[in-house]
C-alpha cells in the first residue's frame, strides 16, 4: 500500500508542475485515507458520479 500511496504522491506532484488540478475518484477508503495525509491539494471522491458532479458545478 505504501508502494501506491507513493505513485500517487509522484502524480500529482507531476499534475501540479503542469498547472493541472488532480481528482481522484472510486478508490478504496484506506487508501483515500493515506493520501489525504500527504498534504498535497487533492479531491477524493467515493464515486466517478460525485467527481463528475463537482467538475459540472465548477464548470457554472
Amino acid at each position: 500500500m505504501n508502494q501506491t500511496v507513493f505513485q500517487f504522491q509522484k502524480l500529482i506532484d507531476c499534475l501540479s508542475l503542469i498547472g493541472t488540478e488532480c481528482m481522484i475518484v472510486d478508490i478504496p477508503p484506506a487508501l483515500a485515507v493515506q493520501i489525504t495525509g500527504l498534504d498535497r491539494d487533492i479531491l477524493i471522491f467515493k464515486s466517478v458520479y460525485e467527481g463528475l458532479k463537482c467538475m459540472i458545478s465548477a464548470e457554472k
